[in-house]
């Protein structure tokens, strides 16, 4: 079956280059809440498509000609000029049998005026010739019948001649007008014209003006849970571990601009972005959060990877960086001033549990002597100001501590002078000495007891090293879903090397950095 435009002259079918949206319905079994929204929606469709209810067949459907952004808006969004269809309806539109009704009654009207002047013509047509004759018999004397029937036959060729010329004169008869009118009248004509041209391309403008800013003003929002959140520091920090809501609008406005308009979304972008660090921080299921803001599960998940991803690729290489040595010693804290002032970095390893995979070469690769159980291995490193300055990638948790540090990238990171504080077990002083930086360990108990020295070098290295230690804390306590289990989905999705799970590391990372330190000057 083809499907066809329902607005009357549009000859719409569906093809390639065509796209046809059914009429909305008056209910939704997903809502019923939102019976009277649907009922007035579809009240709008039928009245501005001028369709009654029992004419509408099963399937109709409107082309994309009729909408200003090509489709129609979301049913809950009523400001949206695309509510409802508003171009190229053409209310003057009739029927074949309308036209030719009208066409009918007009011929008769020109009929009827015709016969009138040609009556009138032929009267005084005979009256002149009547008193022509009577003229010629008083003069010649006896009325000669040829001269009648030659007039006779005169006025019948004259009245079936008149209609071809009764178009031209009949208007001059009955409304003469002079040569200024009709000069004023054209001069009107193409004033009204000109006038026509300008309002059309005036209509053009505000229909495009009122599309933009449909596009760019927010969305009303729909979730009391968000509302109620927006502007509390309290409520903002317990659901998304931001100290303020002002940091949750820096972040908003620094990424909304990777996420796309899209008038079909449930939410708006600030609500999406809000429901992506809820799940962070609290590690919530895809159910519980689609209860909480009244949208599917699936809705849940596409506006997660969405955010993280935005997030990750927006923030990344401009929250975790790693400063220079000098930039670092413009606010060096006590701790290390007086002992490690050359320190650029703290390093450390952690690990989360993750699901048991089903290939038994996953589950020995990802076994983890250490934790006894199947992780996910990251280097973190942070400076002496307590921000995150490197996360590495994921590795399976077999991998030791020493094969991270070789093959994540953190070396390159180095620089001639720089000093790295980390735990005895990264045994990487040699690769790390030809970048030209100090690796800066605890001591190693060579004998059944430590001698003095080295039991007051690594008192003073764990003092400040432990500050790693903090910062990993932190972030597990911030942010649940960095506890684990993982799920195996979320490892095995990659995208450029780097799988969701990397990112959403990261993005854990970048909203600590941009909370208060935990190491004060």
């Amino acid at each position: 079956m083809v499907r066809n435009c329902v607005v009357r002259g549009c000859h719409s079918k569906h093809a390639s280059d065509v796209r046809l949206f059914s009429i909305p319905l008056s209910y939704d079994n997903r809502n019923p809440d939102d019976f009277n929204i649907l009922s007035e929606r579809r009240s709008l469709w039928l009245s501005r498509l001028h369709i009654h209810e029992g004419d509408l067949k099963k399937k109709s459907f409107v082309c994309h000609k009729h909408f200003v952004s090509g489709k129609p808006s979301y049913y809950r969004d009523v400001d949206n000029v695309d509510w409802a269809p508003t171009l190229n309806l053409d209310n003057n539109y009739s029927t074949r049998y309308q036209r030719r009704k009208r066409y009918n009654i007009n011929r008769d009207k020109l009929c009827n005026v015709m016969d009138h002047n040609i009556t009138d013509t032929s009267e005084v047509v005979a009256e002149s010739d009547h008193s022509q004759l009577m003229e010629s018999n008083e003069n010649d004397g006896p009325l000669d019948l040829s001269v009648g029937l030659k007039h006779i036959a005169d006025i019948e060729q004259e009245s079936f001649a008149l209609p071809l010329i009764l178009p031209e004169l009949t208007p001059n008869s009955e409304n003469p007008t002079t040569e200024t009118e009709s000069v004023e009248v054209s001069a009107l004509k193409e004033e009204i014209i000109n006038l026509q041209s300008q309002l059309a391309t005036l209509n053009k403008d505000y229909i495009a003006l009122k599309q933009e800013f449909h596009m760019y003003t927010q969305r009303p929002i729909t979730s009391n849970f968000f509302a109620k959140c927006q502007n509390s520091d309290k409520w903002m920090q317990v659901y998304t571990s931001l100290t303020t809501a002002k940091s949750f609008e820096i972040i908003y406005n620094a990424v909304s601009s990777a996420i796309p308009e899209n008038n079909n979304y449930s939410l708006c972008k600030r609500q999406q972005l809000f429901l992506a660090l809820v799940r962070l921080s609290h590690n919530l299921s895809e159910m519980d959060l689609a209860f909480r803001f009244n949208v599917s599960s699936a809705t849940v998940c596409r506006y997660f990877h969405s955010w993280i991803d935005a997030i990750y690729l927006k923030l990344r290489n401009y929250v975790i960086i790693w400063p220079t040595l000098d930039e670092l010693n413009v606010a060096m804290q006590m701790c290390f001033r007086r002992s490690y002032p050359r320190t650029v970095s703290i390093m450390d390893c952690f690990e989360t549990q993750i699901q048991i995979p089903h290939n038994r070469n996953d589950q020995a690769a990802t076994y983890s002597t250490y934790k006894s159980r199947n992780t996910v291995k990251y280097l973190i490193s942070t400076t002496p100001h307590g921000t995150v300055n490197f996360i590495s990638k994921g590795y399976t948790g077999r991998k030791s501590d020493q094969f991270v540090v070789r093959h994540s990238g953190y070396k390159e990171n180095l620089k001639e002078g720089d000093g790295v504080l980390a735990d005895k077990g990264f045994d990487v002083a040699e690769e790390i000495g030809l970048m030209g930086a100090t690796l800066t360990t605890p001591a190693f108990k060579s004998s059944d007891q430590l001698t003095q020295k080295e039991t007051e070098v690594s008192r003073g290295v764990s003092n400040v090293r432990i500050h790693i230690e903090r910062e990993i804390g932190s972030i597990r306590m911030r942010f649940d879903i960095m506890c684990g289990p993982v799920v195996m989905s979320n490892l095995y999705n990659f995208e450029e090397s780097v799988c969701l799970y990397d990112k959403i590391v990261a993005v854990c990372c970048i909203i600590n950095n941009l909370n208060p330190s935990l190491i004060f000057i």
